[in-house]
């Protein structure tokens, strides 16, 4: 993979070429969620590069190359890319993140007012309130008078390897769908304790981006459509379907699969993903 310093951080991303003979003007970056990496994009990526560019990035805290990020909030997240689009010289991106991804990108969107950005596909955004029961707990409590023993229980959170499956589970909803070696890779990650632990982080600083729960696609944003998995637990489609009502984007569609739907419905997220691209203005 190759690197770059993005706010005193390296940030690994891996690029993959458009085979196409004369490749679309646009680059997709694909973004990630909160405790998984860039290979949760792989199958769709290798669809999406026969016309396009494509760069699947690490977020730092998280990934086989993984950096510490001091900040967890999503506008630092938003940074990240800010910094990372300027030094690639990228001037017309499709932005496609899922969960922290999906929610970095409508805080950099709004922070550049759509500026470079040829669309957006966000899956399962993350703002506060789409928090699922397990996500608003950790929430609540981390935003408490109790924070001093939430973090105490953060620093110290790992997934025991006989509950990583249960973990993987939980993130799935139709894992015969999925192949053994990502489930396998997503286990992996799940016995990480820094993996885990910065994913507490991020719930901690969540509380920053409450003004994305009254979002509304100003005339600014470029295309964006929003994909939910309708099996999700992490983000439940109910919580989504609410801020999608509010937020008003171009177009949005429920798969059916969790909260990785794109290694559930690796084709039919890449179709959506290329038909926003090819869509009118």
């Amino acid at each position: 993979m190759e690197s770059t310093i993005c706010n005193g951080v390296p940030v690994y991303y891996k690029t993959v070429p458009a085979r196409n003979a004369s490749p679309s003007s646009n680059t997709i970056v694909l973004l990630h969620n909160a405790g998984t990496d860039h290979t949760i994009w792989s199958t769709v990526a290798e669809i999406l590069s026969e016309k396009h560019s494509v760069i699947q990035v690490d977020w730092p805290g998280y990934g086989k190359h993984r950096t510490e990020l001091q900040q967890h909030g999503l506008a630092d997240y938003a940074d990240i890319l800010s910094i990372f689009i300027k030094k690639n010289k990228l001037t017309s991106v499709v932005l496609v993140g899922n969960c922290l991804g999906s929610g970095a990108a409508l805080e950099y969107c709004t922070r550049v007012k759509g500026e470079g950005i040829h669309a957006m596909i966000l899956f399962n955004v993350l703002v506060p309130r789409t928090l699922g029961l397990m996500g608003r707990f950790f929430y609540h409590w981390a935003n408490s008078s109790l924070n001093r023993l939430y973090n105490g229980v953060r620093k110290t959170l790992h997934t025991p390897k006989p509950m990583t499956s249960v973990a993987v589970k939980y993130q799935i909803g139709q894992p015969k769908l999925v192949p053994k070696e990502a489930i396998n890779h997503l286990k992996d990650l799940n016995t990480d304790p820094e993996n885990i632990q910065n994913l507490g982080l991020l719930i901690e600083s969540l509380y920053k981006s409450n003004h994305l729960n009254n979002l509304r696609m100003a005339d600014y944003f470029p295309k964006t459509m929003i994909v939910w998995g309708d099996k999700n637990r992490v983000l439940p489609w109910k919580k989504g379907k609410s801020f999608v009502n509010d937020f008003g984007p171009t177009g949005h569609t429920v798969l059916n699969g969790g909260h990785l739907v794109m290694l559930e419905q690796s084709k039919k997220s890449a179709d959506i993903i290329l038909e926003t691209i090819a869509a009118p203005l």
